[in-house]
């Protein structure tokens, strides 16, 4: 937005505020590393007013001895969706550690709520 000031344009930032619900597998006995904890709506600021791809990138030292990184990608489809996929990798382990299964998984998130 361009605002006159003082005879001279200057740049405002602006942010739009989104909420996201997500529709995916959620498999049981997993831990996922997740914006969406307990799968609760996930709030976002935006750079504009249209919706642009970007990711959740979570590192943590899970239970099994390891270390992960879970990345959740969003990328938009349309206004109001997202297509949502989500990687883990593992960083490192301990030496006695026995690392838990891989699990990607791929979905739809909805914008909810928008400012």
């Amino acid at each position: 937005m361009l605002a006159l000031a003082g005879g001279a344009y200057a740049m405002r930032d602006h942010h739009r505020a989104i909420t996201l619900s997500l529709d995916t597998v959620w498999a049981d006995n997993t831990t996922y590393l997740t914006a969406w904890e307990d799968g609760h709506d996930v709030t976002v600021n935006l750079p504009s007013d249209e919706l642009v791809p970007f990711k959740f990138v979570i590192t943590a030292r899970m239970t099994d001895g390891c270390r992960w990184r879970a990345t959740e990608s969003l990328t938009p489809i349309d206004a109001k969706t997202f297509s949502y996929a989500y990687s883990e990798e593992i960083l490192s382990c301990r030496p006695t550690a026995h690392p838990a299964t891989k699990t990607p998984r791929v979905g739809i998130a909805h914008v909810v709520d928008a400012e």
